[in-house]
């Protein structure tokens, strides 16, 4: 959709261009899209500006936990930022919303609470449900009679699919893989012909993966030329929610002609039959069209959901199916005695006993016109949902409350998913480089070249701690539902291996599995296996691949190259030459830059000519090779030694195509990431204008566009420290201009050299800047009382952007001991302002928390959030 708008050319698309460039975003970019999967610090783009259109897909925990002030997997001083953003000027669909009634019903609360404000900010905000299986009496669009008997419709409506019932010859998740695995094998039902699309829906993630290993072997045999039993000429996929979304993605465009809809039949005629092995994640959002399927027994909504998966557009008219349920589940129609299932509950047996009575001859057509004329009870057919707490204003008043959190608050997922679910999911990363080599610098390494989601795969929290304390009794048992983590994992406390738990550069930590928190991704070498191409196995049968350089290709990001024998697929002569380039670095005289720089050339030459014959090979040898072909045509804009020795790190001068940089305004990051040095009154009027811009087309009252411009005009006055002036020099406090302060530095960067810059510099440990800097303007308004608002409340709001301009003070100011405090003087707007280092406002009855819950109430828990976004 994006790209269609952006290189529109029909009349009606280029004035829907127009439309959303006047809002005031990317001009080359209308209409920005990103997907929240979870977990990867840093991965904000669509947060930059809240003048960007953009088009969020999203989970119900990620949108869920960021609406609630508590984002999972990112930092707290986001938190606000993502809140205000999402609870403001955002219109949300939500999807399937018969899996969400717990979600919908916490975002109906948002909804009320909302109003609760003395001041409601002028953006709507708004949520829309929508489902093919309603189950309520809410007024639902529905199509007309007159549509109905469009061809087009019609036919879609009319198509048969008679479903044969059967019961699996076992119990557990083997028998129903066996007995799905005798379909599928049966030569006189026919179901695998070839060129048929064979879709098979099971409810547990093991049962799919049983299912998938043996028809893997099975397939392979036939390839290798077996015969008989032990073979199967089939092409076998699994798609669940148990696999990296580059691995899932690659699969599904791999085979987009034989699975998706709209798609030409008659071209793979004759190509061996395609079976996707799949589980419930089928039922949102994936435009399949199967010519048969074999489903395990499920309640009626979702039933209706895995058959909308088969002859989607009704080209065939009539296709075969398969409901197959387990004995265990079965239950007592006689006495009314349904089974438990920890899934379905007793829907699963009532739906079962209910088509049993409509069927004929054991066989039911579930096509979707057949199946309105039935006229199932879906009241009683659906799958069980529970109802999400209720929720109150003093809950707010806990979520809030993001700069520090609260020590206790309640739990998100109860409100997203309801009380029996189980906590939020974790994401798992496998890098190469982190192979043999001290867990104590793993941080420093993923530093260099941090996650991104498309390379994570998720995992429910118990599975991923009894997988890391190396508890291989504890199997997937569990649906692919989200918020569904049925078993907490028995661990062994002695176990002593440990995951870096990715929360950004300088918060990231080794964890236990006991230590693991929900949202977390962790990273993990690539040795300790876990997974195949295929998804989550669990057990370690080999390497997991680095898809680190192809999930960077895949997200347009600037190309970055890890030169390690760990990493990459490339020949020892080629191997030998980085590592020769990392010794170097250990000589007592180091070579000429300009001398480096050809040995990099050749190397990356070498390496070229070795990737060319990459491109039709695996995900992460095809990133290597679109990675080495940037910078080989661009050569590297920067180095560095890899922080694990024997190798380098490449970087190149622009991104793999003209993508957007992520928003940043972490702790003092965007001070220290600079291409040049920005002096002090510069930035402040830049930053004045900026926000004046931003809070006008956002159309903010008059009197709150001032307040933020003149926040922004305001907030960074305590940068002029002359401790953190030596800070962004570099640490040496005689470069330092006084009468020429800077805002941003050309000299340093994040990390190890930044830490050891603050050190030189003297500037305190956790010293915040914007602390400085309120009682700067508090003095400021004492000499110009004329140049702030008259208003308390406004005057409040002015000093409290400015406190928060990175997260803190939410409510609470962070106590930082100055043991050396110094007088910090600045001139501004012709005025002379002076006070001790030694603010004072870390006390707790400093009023930096009065002031916030003063503005909390008049503005509301995301109006507030709002306003903090529009300066950050």
């Amino acid at each position: 959709i994006s790209k269609g708008i952006q290189e529109a050319k029909h009349q009606v698309l280029i004035q829907v261009a127009e439309a959303l460039q006047s809002l005031g975003g990317d001009p080359t970019l209308p209409l920005d899209c990103a997907a929240l999967r979870g977990g990867i610090p840093k991965e904000t783009r669509w947060a930059r500006t809240p003048l960007q259109p953009v088009l969020l897909c999203s989970t119900v925990d990620q949108i869920g936990s960021r609406l609630l002030h508590r984002g999972y997997g990112i930092s707290p001083n986001s938190w606000p930022i993502q809140a205000g953003l999402l609870g403001n000027d955002t219109l949300i669909i939500l999807d399937e919303a018969h899996c969400s009634k717990p979600f919908q019903q916490t975002l109906s609360a948002i909804e009320r609470f909302q109003k609760k404000a003395r001041h409601q900010l002028p953006q709507p905000w708004a949520f829309v449900p929508m489902t093919a299986t309603p189950n309520d009496d809410r007024k639902t669009f529905e199509l007309s009679e007159e549509e109905r008997r469009e061809t087009i419709i019609a036919r879609r409506l009319e198509a048969s699919k008679p479903a044969l019932l059967l019961e699996a010859g076992k119990k557990g998740d083997q028998g129903m893989a066996n007995t799905a695995l005798e379909q599928l094998r049966d030569e006189d039902a026919a179901l695998c012909a070839p060129g048929n699309t064979v879709l098979v829906v099971l409810n547990r993630v093991r049962a799919a993966r049983i299912l998938y290993d043996a028809l893997d072997a099975l397939a392979k045999r036939a390839q290798a030329g077996g015969k008989g039993a032990k073979a199967f000429d089939c092409i076998p996929l699994l798609l669940t929610g148990r696999s990296r979304p580059l691995e899932r993605e690659h699969m599904l465009e791999q085979y987009r002609d034989r699975i998706m809809a709209g798609r030409t039949r008659s071209d793979n005629a004759d190509a061996p039959p395609l079976i996707v092995v799949a589980t419930q994640c089928v039922e949102v959002g994936a435009d399949l069209d199967a010519d048969v399927l074999i489903s395990e027994a499920c309640p009626m909504d979702s039933l209706r959901q895995r058959f909308g998966r088969l002859d989607r557009l009704g080209e065939r008219g009539s296709s075969p199916a398969r409901i197959i349920i387990r004995p265990e589940l079965i239950g007592d129609a006689a006495t009314q005695q349904a089974a438990d299932d920890p899934v379905y509950g007793e829907a699963l047996s009532k739906t079962w006993w209910w088509l049993q009575e409509q069927a004929d001859n054991g066989t039911i057509d579930c096509g979707v016109a057949a199946l309105d004329v039935l006229n199932p009870p879906m009241a009683e057919l659906a799958a069980p949902s529970t109802d999400a707490p209720l929720m109150f204003p003093a809950y707010c008043n806990l979520w809030v409350q993001t700069g520090p959190a609260p020590a206790v608050s309640p739990d998100p997922a109860i409100f997203l998913h309801g009380p029996q679910a189980g906590p939020a999911a974790v994401n798992v990363v496998w890098r190469g480089d982190l192979v043999d080599r001290p867990a104590t610098i793993w941080g420093e390494i993923i530093s260099a070249c941090p996650p991104l989601s498309q390379e994570a795969l998720t995992l429910p929290l118990h599975l991923a701690r009894a997988w890391l304390a190396e508890q291989h009794k504890i199997e997937d048992f569990g649906a692919d539902i989200e918020g569904h983590d049925p078993q907490p994992a028995e661990l062994n406390d002695a176990d002593p291996r440990q995951a870096l738990a990715w929360r950004g550069s300088d918060r990231s930590e080794l964890v236990r599995a006991e230590q693991i928190r929900p949202g977390d991704t962790l990273v993990v070498p690539t040795s300790w296996g876990g997974a195949d191409a295929a998804g989550w196995t669990g057990s370690n049968t080999g390497p997991v691949s680095d898809l680190c350089e192809a999930a960077r290709v895949k997200a347009q990001r600037p190309a970055i190259l890890r030169l390690c024998a760990d990493t990459g697929p490339f020949p020892e002569s080629v191997v030998g030459q980085f590592k020769q380039l990392s010794e170097l670095s250990e000589n007592e005289d180091p070579p000429e830059p300009s001398e480096l720089k050809e040995k990099i050339k050749l190397c990356l030459e070498a390496l070229h000519a070795t990737c060319v014959n990459l491109a039709e090979s695996d995900l992460a040898s095809q990133g290597l090779a679109a990675t080495v072909k940037v910078l080989h045509k661009e050569q590297p804009e920067r180095w560095t030694y890899h922080p694990g020795g024997r190798g380098l790190i490449l970087y190149s001068r622009k991104r793999l195509s003209d993508a957007i940089a992520d928003f940043s305004d972490e702790d003092e990051d965007s001070s220290l990431v600079q291409k040049g040095e920005v002096g002090l009154d510069q930035h402040l009027e830049d930053v004045r204008a900026w926000a004046d811009y931003i809070a006008g087309l956002v159309q903010l009252p008059q009197d709150l566009r001032d307040c933020v411009a003149l926040a922004g005009h305001l907030h960074d006055l305590g940068k002029a420290d002359r401790r953190f002036q030596a800070w962004l020099k570099g640490g040496n406090r005689f470069k330092v201009n006084p009468d020429q302060p800077i805002a941003k530095s050309a000299h340093i960067a994040q990390g190890a050299a930044a830490r050891q810059a603050r050190l030189r510099s003297g500037y305190p440990q956790g010293a915040r800047h914007e602390l400085l800097s309120v009682r700067l303007i508090e003095q400021f308004a004492e000499q110009a009382p004329e140049c702030l608002p008259s208003d308390p409340l406004l005057r409040d709001l002015v000093l409290h952007l400015v406190a928060s301009h990175h997260g803190r003070c939410r409510p609470w100011a962070p106590a930082a001991p100055d043991s050396k405090p110094e007088t910090v003087t600045v001139t501004f707007a012709g005025r002379t302002l002076s006070h001790s280092s030694d603010t004072g406002l870390g006390r707790v009855d400093s009023g930096v928390a009065e002031r916030f819950w003063r503005l909390v109430d008049h503005f509301g828990w995301w109006g507030l959030s709002y306003l903090e976004a529009c300066l950050r």
